[in-house]
Formats: structure tokens, C-alpha cells, sequence
């Protein structure tokens, strides 16, 4: 399991949205790094599963065509 963006602080998801706007070569150099850590691992034609729709909309507008990305919906009951 990683973060696709690293060393970011924020942690409202709308400021954060705004600011990779802001600054596309975030995302770029986050990318790079990401994909550089599937190479580390020797993943080939990798499955990510992705927790939320900013982190699949990032890697899914990012990321070649030889990644297959699962969005995964969780469901949270609280019982009060």
C-alpha cells in the first residue's frame, strides 16, 4: 500500500485537489516516483486498487495503458 502523492501535509482532500491544479509537474513528479516504485518491486502489468475517486482519477489520467485500476467503494456502518 503507498500514497500516489507524497510529502503533502494537507490533509483536506478539496485544498488538496485544488493545489495539484495549481501545479501539474506535482502530479508528474509523483507519478514518476509511483512508477518507479512498481519497477523497484518488478511489478508487471500490475492491479492497483484504489482507495477513493481522486487517487483512481489521478493514476487512471496518468498512468499507461498496461495498469488495470480497481476503484474499491467502502461501506462504513457506525453504530452509536
Amino acid at each position: 500500500m503507498t500514497d500516489i502523492i507524497k510529502d503533502f501535509p494537507e490533509k483536506e482532500s478539496g485544498k488538496v485537489k485544488e493545489d495539484l491544479k495549481n501545479n501539474p509537474s506535482m502530479v508528474t513528479d509523483n507519478i514518476i516516483s509511483f512508477e518507479q516504485e512498481l519497477e523497484d518491486i518488478g511489478s508487471i502489468d500490475p492491479l492497483l486498487i484504489c482507495f477513493g475517486d481522486d487517487a483512481y482519477d489521478i493514476l487512471n489520467k496518468n498512468l499507461g495503458g498496461n495498469t488495470i485500476l480497481k476503484k474499491l467503494l467502502i461501506a462504513l456502518l457506525c453504530l452509536s
